[in-house]
């Protein structure tokens, strides 16, 4: 049984009436939620610290040329203004800079962690937490923007575990890994993930709506982080609706966990070509073309920050074009 595993079993979320869901939560149920956040914690402690530098690097260049132009008022001082100010007895004042661009505040990711019985049954669902948590709490520990965390599983089972509007607490922790239980079923037939996309798709184009300044343009970088083990039927769907997440310019990134029962880099495929059977790597038609094959988590901040750079220099070179 996994770290996970049994805490799950402490909180009780076997049974329905025991879940986060239930008023009727019990005082020892919430002591084992705050139990487990704290294990989780500690954990992810150094991981969540070096992810947020990491994260730091990929976005610092970007926000500090924003700053420009002379104002009376602004968000940092230019020194080469200081001595003419001085010399002009104080009358040329304006010597400050703001940002004529959105700044760091314009951020909206959201993370979505797959909560299906498959992420148990291959083992990924401890390591799904542990990475979901050190995100979390990078994001949190940087104030880059709005953070939400959904789940998916079950076909037309989408829950928002944290919004957008509200602070990534310690509280806010707690309800969200006490909320996941990795035994939501889905059949061949479900494509949960293409209503994941459908649906953050739809969130976000409100959020966009809202955020929109009077000249038309679009304030807001949003991104989706999909953390999952990466085994489902839906993959050309998933193609349509991934392209149309990137033509929006957001991004779609997908944390694949790779299961240690079972490497997805030796799973196969068949397909029917001309009336013969064809056998290909899994991989070789993954639809997600940004994604991060996570065999350590000890790996999430270098490749996790290394993504996020080359998305970044992506958008920044098709603005000027």
């Amino acid at each position: 049984m996994t770290f996970f595993s049994s805490v799950k079993c402490l909180l009780g979320v076997d049974n329905p009436q025991n879940g986060p869901d239930s008023q009727d939560i019990s005082s020892d149920a919430r002591e084992n939620a705050a139990s487990l956040w704290r294990r989780y914690e500690l954990r992810t402690t150094r991981l969540s610290q070096e992810l947020a530098e990491q994260l730091r690097l990929v976005m610092e260049p970007t926000l500090a040329s924003k700053l420009q132009g002379d104002y009376k008022t602004g968000k940092r001082i230019n020194m080469k203004k200081v001595i003419p100010y001085i010399a002009s007895h104080y009358r040329r004042d304006k010597i400050w800079l703001r940002r004529t661009r959105p700044d760091k505040r314009d951020y909206q990711v959201v993370i979505a962690i797959d909560d299906s019985r498959s992420m148990s049954e291959s083992g990924c669902g401890d390591v799904a937490v542990e990475a979901l948590v050190t995100v979390c709490r990078a994001l949190s520990q940087l104030e880059m923007g709005n953070l939400a965390v959904a789940s998916f599983g079950k076909k037309g089972n989408i829950r928002l575990l944290h919004d957008f509007d509200l602070p990534f607490t310690r509280e806010a922790g707690i309800k969200m890994v006490s909320s996941l239980t990795f035994k939501q079923e889905n059949t061949i037939v479900d494509e949960p993930v293409v209503d994941l996309l459908k649906n953050l798709n739809k969130m976000l184009d409100v959020a966009v709506t809202k955020a929109r300044l009077p000249s038309g343009q679009n304030p807001l970088q949003q991104l989706v982080l999909i953390i999952a083990d990466g085994r489902f039927h839906e993959k050309e769907s998933l193609k349509r609706r991934v392209r149309d997440f990137l033509n929006s310019k957001r991004l779609v990134a997908f944390l694949l966990l790779d299961s240690p029962e079972e490497s997805i880099m030796d799973l196969m495929e068949a397909t029917f070509q001309g009336g013969n059977i064809k056998f290909s790597k899994y991989l070789d038609s993954f639809p997600f073309p940004y994604y991060i094959l996570l065999r350590n988590i000890e790996a999430l901040p270098r490749t996790l920050a290394d993504l996020l750079r080359q998305w970044f220099e992506l958008m920044q070179s098709s603005s000027r074009d």
